[in-house]
């Protein structure tokens, strides 16, 4: 089992907050092997027992290459934030997911876990790893017309080149087709999203109420339960619910609500324990356990 992290971009510095989200994985995961794709080797890295993979090793694979052709969409994201998205920034987050594949095979990987760096993990990936399907990538769901790589599990590079691919045939046909198929913005959470429609990725559980096999007794968080309890980069307070996500409408409905990591450190909705919070605001020192 591997952690893979990414921060694809031409700094060289990861956000500062990056570090909390290792740390805090390190702390629920104190043996995992953890790898970290980046520009240049952080100072950081070396306490928290994380190995540098080099960006520019990875940028001549053939799945770079093939992105690069066909990838036309250049917007960033919202600017003006407390943490303003970077030119390119929706390129950038989307061609994460083709070094994730070049880093798998280069490194011989299997039993891969992905999490972006505004994510907080609350327990052991090994605790899951056998509950996970063993043939394709799973990630999270998030509304009709997004989900996120917020969370990833990617059980060998064929899973994750049976995805990768499903992408460039999307992309190669080009960014009115995709907006045709009633996405405002290509990105790879629309992509993501059409993968999962038609059978190219798995869905991890949201809600209670939909478990993984073998009855695992935890969901998972695409940015809605961080959102809440921790609000957004966009100057929404904590207490903030898009009424466009699954659990956002799910809240419209219930008066249940997720509660903060407490005594035995984890979050909770509806008494399942939430394995991973994403946290929109970026303020990932005010959910790491001490």
């Amino acid at each position: 089992m591997v952690i893979l992290n990414t921060f694809i971009s031409d700094d060289t510095v990861v956000p500062e907050y990056t570090q909390i989200g290792i740390k805090q994985v390190r702390k629920e995961n104190p043996d995992a092997t953890i790898l970290f794709i980046c520009k240049k080797e952080q100072p950081w890295f070396r306490n928290l027992r994380v190995q540098w993979v080099s960006q520019d090793k990875l940028s001549e694979g053939k799945g770079i290459a093939l992105f690069d052709k066909y990838c036309t969409f250049n917007r960033h994201g919202t600017p003006k934030t407390t943490h303003p998205s970077p030119d390119n920034f929706w390129y950038r987050t989307a061609e994460r997911i083709f070094y994730l594949r070049e880093a798998i095979e280069a490194y011989k990987l299997t039993n891969v876990f992905h999490f972006e760096n505004d994510v907080m993990i609350y327990d052991s990936f090994k605790n899951i790893v056998g509950k996970m399907p063993t043939d394709i990538v799973s990630a999270i769901p998030m509304s009709q017309t997004h989900s996120t790589f917020a969370l990833a599990y990617i059980p060998t590079v064929d899973s994750m080149d049976f995805m990768c691919e499903y992408f460039i045939d999307l992309l190669s046909k080009g960014e009115p087709y995709l907006q045709r198929k009633g996405y405002d913005h290509i990105s790879e959470m629309s992509l993501l999203n059409m993968a999962m429609r038609n059978g190219y990725a798995a869905q991890l559980p949201i809600l209670p109420s939909v478990g993984l096999s073998n009855s695992i007794d935890l969901i998972f968080d695409p940015g809605s339960y961080g959102q809440f309890l921790g609000g957004t980069n966009n100057g929404h307070p904590s207490g903030f619910i898009d009424p466009t996500h699954f659990i956002g409408q799910h809240f419209a409905r219930t008066e249940d609500r997720p509660e903060r990591p407490f005594e035995d450190g984890h979050p909770y909705f509806q008494g399942s324990k939430i394995f991973n919070l994403h946290i929109h605001s970026k303020n990932l020192k005010d959910f790491y356990n001490d």
